[in-house]
């Protein structure tokens, strides 16, 4: 697991952190994250980002913490780990404790159904892929109301032409849980 490429993705997100330095970045990934081959990914993580020789302008200060995303209005029950990094210094837990406050974040409080938050992304022909397209539902949740504003074209959609037995794995699969949850997880070759 630890030789698999995509463990070191960050380095790529690196680079273009490092050839713009922003204010603040954001970096999300599986909570696994954190403890990884005993933290060493997150040590590196931290210490190119931390270090001032790979900035003109300075490091940055770098916050973690893992997000049950359900709580934050993400209508999907699992854990994120998050990576904030900011050219100032700052308390994540206070800004959260902030944001959580501020009323305009009282309409993420609910809680969301993954139906609330894609029942209107549905598309005529799936076995294509195209760029834009015109919705076809009006938006049937608070969710989907917000997430569109005034924006009536569905942009950079694809939907998978999945197989019967596939789709008959999907609707066993029970909130917060995943298809390592299925009878059958240890004959599944692949999850497409």
């Amino acid at each position: 697991f630890i030789n698999d490429p995509r463990n070191y993705l960050f380095k790529k997100y690196f680079d273009v952190i490092q050839r713009f330095e922003p204010k603040y970045f954001i970096m999300e990934n599986v909570s696994g994250l954190a403890s990884m081959n005993g933290g060493k990914i997150l040590r590196e993580i931290k210490d190119l980002f931390q270090n001032d020789k790979n900035f003109k302008s300075g490091s940055y200060f770098i916050q973690t913490k893992i997000f049950e995303t359900d709580k934050i209005g993400v209508p999907q029950k699992r854990k994120r780990f998050i990576i904030i990094g900011s050219k100032f210094p700052f308390n994540l837990d206070e800004t959260i404790l902030k944001i959580q406050e501020d009323e305009r974040f009282q309409k993420f409080r609910i809680d969301n159904t993954l139906e609330d938050a894609i029942s209107d992304l549905l598309i005529k022909d799936y076995s294509k892929y195209q760029d834009t397209q015109n919705y076809i539902n009006t938006p049937s949740s608070s969710f989907q109301k917000e997430m569109r504003k005034d924006c009536n074209k569905l942009i950079n959609h694809t939907l998978f032409n999945h197989t019967s037995m596939v789709l008959d794995r999907i609707k066993r699969i029970k909130p917060g849980k995943n298809w390592q949850s299925l009878k059958e997880s240890k004959d599944i070759k692949s999850v497409h």
